[in-house]
């Protein structure tokens, strides 16, 4: 399961305020398994609980950037019973870091 966001911004003008759409993947076929809308004063890691508490299938992975790399979203993670988060980091020290704890 892979965990994305994106941003859109409401067209009523009247009441134009930007938005979060995020989702929960499957890895393999790039599928909808969960999503949920925020406004952007959301932290990502934040919808991460309410994400995983929706879907009903086996998840062996969770996926993600280091923003659901936090004490709740592990503790999350963790009550699915799923094991590992890997980072999908744009931060180079962060992707190898991940990638040498995977290689031990």
């Amino acid at each position: 399961m892979a965990v994305a966001n994106s941003i859109y911004e409401n067209t009523d003008p009247a009441s134009a305020a930007l938005r979060k759409l995020h989702l929960a993947l499957t890895a393999t076929y790039h599928d909808i398994v969960s999503a949920e809308l925020s406004t952007t004063n959301v932290f990502d890691g934040e919808v991460l609980g309410n994400l995983l508490r929706i879907i009903y299938q086996n998840i062996e992975r969770v996926t993600g950037q280091e923003a659901y790399d936090t004490h709740a979203c592990n503790d999350d993670i963790a009550a699915k019973g799923v094991v590992a988060l890997t980072l999908q980091g744009t931060t180079p020290h962060i992707r190898r870091k991940v990638i040498q704890d995977t290689a031990q």
